[in-house]
């Protein structure tokens, strides 16, 4: 029995986690869940489940909280997550909280020595390098995205000198078959409107623009220890190849499946175990799959994503800050989906170079917004 602690129970990927581990009831128990404000929905959702621990930001929450009887513990406060992680009593912390809130959890549980299931893009996108030397201790990442466990279970049992490349795959999002001339007043409700996956709103923007892609190419790079000129990106409308390794002597392996987040959040909660699923089963018969370079001109954010990385740490926290507002701008209908790009790279440009410590990665966060938003 896994004790299984859901940072971010109640968003898209954390409230799947939930289903997964009440399918798994032999095999996962839930022992800690988290939320940000949304208190009623975390335990509306966890219920079932009565977990020993309750997570919120929110200051001067209840002290604790009864499930009939038995009574949970409550953290609260702006930094109840990294202080759940350097005490909770858990085997794996699922970290699907948003943005740039995850990085400091999980340093904090992989210098424990415990196992991370990461479905939280920003702590590699801004904070790569530290978690590479919070690695070389015990602590053990497993990659929660499709993309990402698609390429960890094409890997298994493989040697790392033997891979040639990754190749990972996208849908194009809900824009992908829109004219160009067209997309600069594309409107929030139809870059909301994702072909195939169901997901949060900022991610399913994050998609259309292909930043989403920038910053799974940066998580591969620090997940497989591969080159960004060994990583390649091709554009999938079917979803059905979650990604691809192509090794020296030529030959490709890929993992399919049908597009379910359940898949990858089970696969790593259970690895390296393999148990039956919530899951529809994938059935190819009668079916193509198709695959085609990434346009940069449809996509320019994806190409400012890979030059952010080439600057270093810096500019990648600060293009993870820029998007995150511009997105929230975009979505309030303060600005066009056209100025996404143009008002992203104006707002990384100045920034460059190394973040040697999580402070300093907050630090060139804090500063990349405001400025972001003076640029507004």
């Amino acid at each position: 029995m896994k004790k299984v602690a859901v940072l971010g129970a109640t968003g898209s990927v954390g409230t799947q986690a939930i289903e997964v581990i009440r399918a798994n009831s032999a095999a996962l128990c839930l022992c800690a869940a988290s939320c940000h404000r949304q208190w009623e929905k975390l335990v509306e959702t966890v219920a079932p489940l009565r977990p020993a621990t309750l997570i919120t930001a929110t200051e001067n929450a209840l002290l604790s909280y009864a499930w009939g009887e038995e009574r949970a513990t409550v953290y609260s406060g702006k930094d109840a997550l990294t202080r759940y992680a350097r005490e909770g009593d858990y085997d794996i912390l699922l970290v699907a909280v948003t943005g740039i809130h995850g990085l400091a959890p999980t340093l904090a549980a992989l210098e424990r020595g415990k196992t991370v299931a990461l479905a939280n893009k920003e702590t590699l996108v801004c904070g790569g390098h530290l978690v590479e030397k919070a690695l070389e201790k015990v602590g053990k990442l497993v990659p929660v995205d499709s993309e990402h466990s698609a390429i960890h279970q094409c890997l298994k049992g493989e040697e790392s000198a033997s891979v040639e490349k990754l190749i990972l795959t996208c849908s194009g999002g809900a824009l992908r078959s829109v004219p160009i001339a067209d997309l600069a007043k594309a409107t929030p409700q139809e870059v909301l409107a994702h072909p195939n996956w169901s997901m949060g709103n900022k991610i399913t923007v994050d998609c259309a623009t292909m930043v989403n892609k920038g910053f799974e190419v940066v998580e591969a790079h620090y997940l497989f220890n591969l080159p960004y000129e060994n990583i390649e990106v091709l554009l999938h409308p079917e979803s059905t190849v979650h990604s691809m390794v192509e090794f020296v002597d030529g030959a490709v392996m890929a993992q399919l499946g049908t597009p379910d987040m359940r898949l990858p959040i089970q696969y790593a909660l259970t690895y390296p175990l393999r148990l039956p699923s919530l899951c529809a089963k994938l059935s190819l018969a009668g079916k193509s799959l198709h695959f085609q370079a990434v346009d940069g001109e449809r996509y320019p954010c994806f190409g400012e994503v890979l030059r952010a990385a080439c600057r270093g740490p810096a500019a990648l926290v600060a293009l993870n800050a820029a998007d995150e507002y511009l997105v929230e701008q975009f979505l309030l209908g303060h600005i066009q989906y056209g100025q996404i790009h143009t008002l992203l790279a104006k707002a990384t440009a100045p920034f460059s170079g190394d973040c040697a410590t999580l402070d300093e990665v907050l630090a060139v966060d804090e500063k990349a917004r405001e400025y972001v938003r003076s640029l507004l």
